[in-house]
């Protein structure tokens, strides 16, 4: 016997048990899609069947014949529905009842103790992170409903709810000082020989001018700052370089530097690099994919340049540095996408559906379709909705969820 005939025999007989009465008169196999097929009654499920109260067609069963076999004080809570009593083969049954069950995190009161998804914490579970069924990608960790890196979130720094204070930035998990040579502005961004640290940007104290010797002490105007000191500009000790100055070095106020790769005399004395450049050949670049934490080391092309270092262009990166993707979502060409649902990225990044295919559930069906067990399938009440719900006797398809008729 093929699949579609068992079901259909399947359904039949559950219509019979249920009190309903299968009407013949439509076609021979008993068959119907609209109410105008059958001769009486109503199109259920496929199937003609006179409407009643016991038939799960129409209005619900009154009061009088309303039942629940289980515990008094689980009746009507959460899954723990009531049901209609019903002649079944001779046999008054209550039919359509709930039954407490194992909590699972669905959004319902399984248990029938009034509290719905109680032993989930969508607060912090990576497996249920916001919503249920939300699972934090590797390396993530769920923070008041957010997937997040706390190897470099400041809010949430090595563990949830862990702030990083004014100034600190969460370097590889831990809360640091950005003023410091080894993070100078944001982390890993760490200070040359002879450098310091001030205002997030690496500076040579012995010739800068807004920092002379120490961070702050500006030169007045007229003035340079020489070998840490604050000199008028046409001082003799502006002027006499050690003479150990050769080759590619150059003599830039009192002090041999290097113009090729000097970030605070690139390409000639006193031109500065701007915050986060770096000095290649005499002219200041981005510290990017081309010049990834020193010239010339190039990242590869699925790899972003964060922090002086190459990485992985991921759910954790996504286009830019830090930017991560919420819980089920895919990184694909620099942008976060829901492979689930995404035409353009149906199951995996780059699988496109046809202009009259959706995505549903990682598949791409013919529109109006839902990817349910294996195959696209209409909705209907046995697969009803993105989710597959099987709809219960009393209640019906909308298209998109399953509700009381």
């Amino acid at each position: 016997m093929g699949d579609a005939m068992k079901r259909s025999t399947m359904t039949l007989l559950a219509l019979v048990f249920a009190g309903c009465t299968a009407n013949p008169g439509a076609n021979p196999s008993f068959g119907c899609e609209t109410d105008a097929d059958c001769d009486r009654g109503v199109c259920y499920r496929g199937f003609c069947v006179e409407g009643g109260m016991d038939s799960g067609v129409g209005p619900a069963c009154d009061d009088s014949a309303r039942c629940f076999s289980g515990e008094a004080s689980l009746r009507g809570v959460g899954a723990c529905a009531e049901g209609c009593l019903q002649d079944v083969d001779g046999t008054e049954m209550c039919v359509g009842e709930g039954a407490p069950s194992e909590e699972t995190c669905n959004e319902v009161d399984d248990d029938c103790d009034g509290t719905t998804d109680e032993n989930f914490d969508l607060l912090q579970d990576r497996n249920n992170c916001g919503a249920c069924g939300a699972v934090c990608g590797v390396g993530l960790e769920c923070c008041s409903g957010r997937c997040v890196d706390q190897s470099g979130d400041a809010l949430n720094c090595g563990a949830c709810g862990r702030d990083c204070a004014e100034g600190e930035g969460c370097c590889g998990g831990s809360c640091a000082p950005l003023d410091q040579p080894d993070n100078c502005g944001v982390c890993g961004n760490a200070c040359g020989p002879g450098q310091t640290c001030c205002d997030g940007a690496c500076v040579n104290p012995q010739t800068s001018r807004d920092h002379c010797m120490t961070c702050g002490n500006a030169c007045d105007a007229g003035e340079d700052c020489c070998g840490g000191t604050c000199e008028l500009e046409d001082a003799p000790a502006c002027t006499a370089c050690d003479p150990t100055c050769t080759g590619v070095d150059t003599c830039c106020f009192g002090s041999c530097a290097d113009t090729d790769s000097d970030p605070l005399n690139c390409g000639g004395c006193g031109i500065a690099c701007g915050a986060g450049e770096l000095c290649c050949g005499g002219s200041c670049v981005a510290n990017d994919e081309a010049n990834c934490g020193m010239c010339g080391r190039t990242c590869g092309g699925t790899e972003l340049c964060c922090g002086g270092s190459c990485v992985a262009e991921d759910s954790r990166n996504c286009g830019t540095c830090g930017m991560t993707c919420d819980a089920g979502e895919q990184c694909c060409a620099g942008g976060c996408v829901d492979t689930r649902t995404d035409e353009l990225n149906c199951g995996t990044c780059g699988e496109m559906c046809r202009a009259s295919e959706e995505c549903s559930n990682e598949n791409c069906c013919p529109a109006g379709q839902n990817f349910c067990d294996g195959r696209c399938r209409e909705n209907s009440n046995e697969y009803c909705g993105s989710g597959c719900e099987s709809c219960g006797l009393l209640s019906g398809c909308n298209g998109t969820r399953c509700v009381g008729l």
